[in-house]
C-alpha cells in the first residue's frame, strides 16, 4: 500500500475509521535492521550496527561510517537536511546501500538503485563492509549455518530447510545463502509482528491491516487527537507499544515503536 507522495491514487484515504473510533498506526522503527543487530552481537560480538540504529539516524550514520572522509566534520543529525544536496544524497545512498547489502541483492541491482555503473557500486558496496563488517561476517555465518545443518532457524528456533546450499550449481546454492539470511532476518520479524498482533488482540484493540512491520488498528475515539493528542491518547498509546514489545521479547536489544493517530482517513496522520 503506498504511502505519502508514493499514493497518487489516494489509496489511503480509502480507509475511513467507523463511527465513535479513529484509526491508530503502530510501527516498529527499522524492525529488520534491530534483528540484524542483534543477531550480530548475539553471534559475533559486533556492536557497530546497534550503534547505528541508536544514533538517531541510522542512514547518516551509515554514511558517515561508509565514506568518512566525504562527511568529514559533518555530524550525523546535520546530515539528512544539509545545505549541500550531494551531502544529503549519500545519506540517499546510504539507505539503498543498508537495505540491498544486507539481503546480499546482487551488485547489479544495487548499480541500478543508485544509477551508478556497476562498478561504483560494487566499491560503494565494499566500502559498507568495511565500515560494517560483522554485516557480511553474519552472512556467512547463516551461509555456514545453512551448510552445516540443511536449513538456518529464526529467532523462536522455526526451522526452515534449504536443501539447495548444497547444490553444484553456484547460481542455485547463492540463491540458498541468500535465502538463509532472509530467513534469519525476515523470518523473526514476522514473528515479531505476529506476536504483536497477539498481544493487541488480548489488550482488545481492533486490528484492521498488517503491513509489513507496522499494524493498523481501529481505536475508540477519545478527544480529537489534533487539538491535544498526547494529553487524551497517551495512555493508549503506551499501552500499545507494551502490548507490541511482547511480540519483540525475543529480541535481546529494545525496538522502538512509533505511533500515528488518523482522525479522519489513513492518509491523514497525526504523529505522537
Amino acid at each position: 500500500i503506498p504511502a505519502g507522495d508514493a499514493d497518487k491514487y489516494g489509496v489511503r484515504s480509502c480507509f475511513i475509521a467507523p463511527p465513535g473510533k479513529l484509526r491508530m498506526v503502530a510501527d516498529y522503527t527499522a524492525l529488520e535492521l534491530y534483528i540484524m543487530a542483534d543477531w550480530m552481537i548475539r553471534i559475533l560480538g559486533d556492536h557497530t550496527l546497534l550503534e547505528a540504529l541508536q544514533s538517531g539516524d541510522v542512514y547518516a550514520a551509515a554514511a558517515k561510517r561508509t565514506w568518512p572522509d566525504r562527511l568529514a566534520g559533518i555530524e550525523a543529525s546535520e546530515v539528512k537536511e544539509h545545505a549541500d544536496p550531494a551531502i544529503r544524497k549519500l545519506r540517499a545512498d546510504a539507505k539503498v546501500i543498508v537495505l540491498s547489502s544486507n539481503y546480499l541483492k546482487s551488485v547489479g541491482g544495487l548499480a541500478l538503485q543508485l544509477d551508478c555503473s556497476v562498478e561504483a557500486a560494487q566499491a560503494h558496496a565494499d566500502a559498507y563492509s568495511r565500515a560494517f563488517p560483522g554485516i557480511p561476517a553474519m552472512q556467512r555465518w547463516a551461509a555456514d549455518y545453512a551448510r552445516r545443518h540443511g536449513g538456518v532457524r529464526t529467532l523462536v528456533g522455526r526451522f526452515r530447510e534449504l536443501p539447495d546450499i548444497h547444490d553444484p550449481r553456484e547460481w542455485v546454492s547463492a540463491k540458498a545463502e541468500r535465502q538463509a539470511i532472509n530467513t534469519i532476518v525476515q523470518g523473526s520479524a514476522a514473528e515479531v509482528v505476529f506476536g504483536a498482533m497477539i498481544g493487541v488482540e488480548r489488550g482488545r484493540y481492533d486490528t484492521v491491516l498488517q503491513v509489513h512491520d507496522e499494524l493498523v488498528l481501529d481505536v475508540p475515539r477519545l478527544a480529537d487527537p489534533r487539538t491535544d493528542p498526547k494529553r487524551s491518547n497517551l495512555g493508549r498509546m503506551k499501552e500499545v507499544q507494551r502490548l507490541m514489545a511482547l511480540g519483540g521479547e525475543d529480541i535481546g536489544i529494545p525496538t522502538p515503536v512509533s505511533i500515528e493517530y488518523h482522525p479522519g482517513n489513513w492518509a491523514e496522520g497525526v504523529a505522537v
